[in-house]
């Protein structure tokens, strides 16, 4: 259980998962502590629980935030980044403002997939908004387990004395203000214009109709309910309210809180990583996707997508083969939710009930159609047309596209193998293998032998991928984005692959 005291409060980990430090949390309201301290999580269960006892403060209409007040501190929990923009789809708040809860209490649930393949990712900032209390703030390392586990230890300060005198000084309103964000003052921009008002001595307040809230609160802000197109004003009493009003407007006008930290013409995008260096010990450093920690050999996984008809005479006899092929990967790819549904869990193989509708995409069997028309094979002209859509999505460099590109890419691929008699040529992984690619495709995980595999690596994805969520299922030691270097690793080298650090040392 937490323990409490009046000086001090431990915080249990809301959920099960990987500890994240915020100043490596790819949001620029969290990792610059605009919005509060803390730690995130990189979820490794959908039940979010509460972490203390307390009371529900506030619910966002769209499902993915809340706060608690816990021994006079706010505590908001915020699953996923860019979930404001799901409008609460994957996402099943079982509480309310105004609820009591005890440690442990469910407070919500979420599709775990769907999130990590809709939004910009699954990492779940944990923070204390109201810091003026807080003395120190220290987070855990490594793997928790939710409801169980401390997450946060805080050292209290003794409350500041009710009753201070008002603010003295002039008083300025700004002129209304319309809320551009299409998502409104969610979690982020709230952050934002908390830590803006926090920069001046003066009362400010933010005014939406006859409500208004704290500007210095995060979750005063996130109460008001600010929606894209309502109009607010700013009203700031004290010494510095012009610098203060004219401070905020500017953060709500052209600032973090209407473009959310980025220029609005672009999509957000995962960060290009940097050639990560390697440390003292040569290891090898990526990103903990899957726990555990697996010793064995080098073993390259390649790809094969050769073609070596290219036309073919007799469009008619093509379209019924890529037809057949498509009807086969249909019956696979059953097969495969079928299997993890025993293996691993329903929610893991419903990742392959998404594959099956993508074999259904107009767009791809259109282009593959035209094609064949024009005297392609039906292997070429499927090859091409998925091809196409996948440089397309990846072109737009969208994290949020990300996961589509890499499942769309396999999918092409297990049609395009059944097109050239290779659908039971899997690549002889020996064993004792750790298994090294560019890239996995969730078909890959989900088909490799657990008595040979020990664990894999791969240069690209995410702890929130497919791929890495089905390891995690499958109980696979996995190291996402991890230095390309390891492609030059020998096959047959000796490793030792540690999927709680993310390193890969030999």
């Amino acid at each position: 259980m937490p323990s409490h005291s009046p000086d001090s409060l431990t915080l249990l980990a809301p959920l099960s998962g990987l500890v994240v430090p915020l100043d490596q949390v790819p949001d620029p309201a969290f990792a610059q502590r605009l919005a509060g301290d803390g730690v995130a999580l990189e979820p490794l269960d959908q039940r979010l629980v509460a972490p203390s006892d307390g009371r529900v403060l506030h619910v966002h209409r769209a499902g993915h935030a809340l706060t608690l007040a816990v021994s006079g501190l706010e505590v908001l929990i915020h699953v996923g980044l860019d979930t404001v923009k799901l409008n609460g789809k994957g996402f099943d708040p079982r509480v309310k403002a105004g609820d009591d809860v005890r440690a442990g209490d469910l407070l919500l649930t979420f599709d775990a997939d769907y999130v990590a393949t809709h939004a910009r990712s699954l990492i779940t900032p944990v923070i204390v908004t109201n810091m003026e209390r807080v003395g120190t703030l220290q987070g855990r390392t490594g793997r928790v387990v939710g409801g169980r586990d401390p997450l946060i230890h805080l050292r209290l300060e003794a409350a500041a004395p009710e009753g201070a005198s008002p603010v003295a000084g002039e008083s300025v309103e700004s002129v209304p203000i319309v809320i551009t964000s299409e998502t409104g003052l969610h979690a982020r921009p709230a952050a934002a214009v908390a830590g803006a008002a926090r920069r001046f001595t003066s009362e400010v307040r933010l005014v939406k109709g006859n409500r208004e809230a704290n500007a210095r609160s995060v979750v005063s802000i996130m109460t008001l309910e600010v929606a894209g197109g309502d109009t607010v004003t700013v009203a700031a009493r004290g010494d510095d309210a012009s610098a203060a009003v004219a401070a905020i407007v500017e953060t709500l006008t052209s600032g973090l809180a209407a473009g959310h930290g980025r220029d609005p013409k672009r999509p957000a995008s995962a960060p290009i990583p940097a050639r990560r260096p390697a440390s003292s010990d040569g290891s090898l450093k990526g990103v903990p996707a899957s726990p555990g920690v697996a010793i064995g050999a080098v073993f390259h996984l390649r790809h094969d997508d050769e073609v070596l008809e290219e036309r073919a005479t007799d469009p008619s006899h093509e379209r019924r083969a890529l037809d057949a092929a498509i009807a086969a990967a249909h019956l696979q790819l059953e097969a495969l939710q079928a299997r993890l549904a025993t293996e691993a869990d329903a929610d893991r193989g419903a990742i392959f009930a998404a594959h099956q509708e993508l074999l259904e995409d107009p767009e791809l069997l259109d282009g593959a159609a035209e094609l064949m028309r024009g005297g392609a094979s039906a292997a070429y002209a499927w090859r091409q047309a998925y091809l196409e859509q996948v440089n397309r999505v990846l072109a737009l460099q969208n994290e949020l596209l990300a996961g589509r590109a890499a499942d769309l890419r396999d999918v092409g691929r297990r049609v395009l193998h059944l097109l050239v008699g290779r659908e039971g040529a899997s690549q002889d992984v020996p064993p004792d293998s750790i298994v090294v690619a560019e890239d996995l495709a969730p078909s890959d995980a989900a088909s490799l032998d657990r008595t040979r595999v020990r664990g894999f690596c791969t240069t690209m994805g995410s702890a929130t991928s497919h791929v890495a969520i089905l390891a995690r299922g499958l109980g696979i030691p996995a190291v996402a984005g991890i230095d390309p270097r390891v492609l030059e690793l020998p096959s047959g080298t000796r490793v030792v692959l540690d999927g709680d650090a993310g390193t890969l040392r030999s």
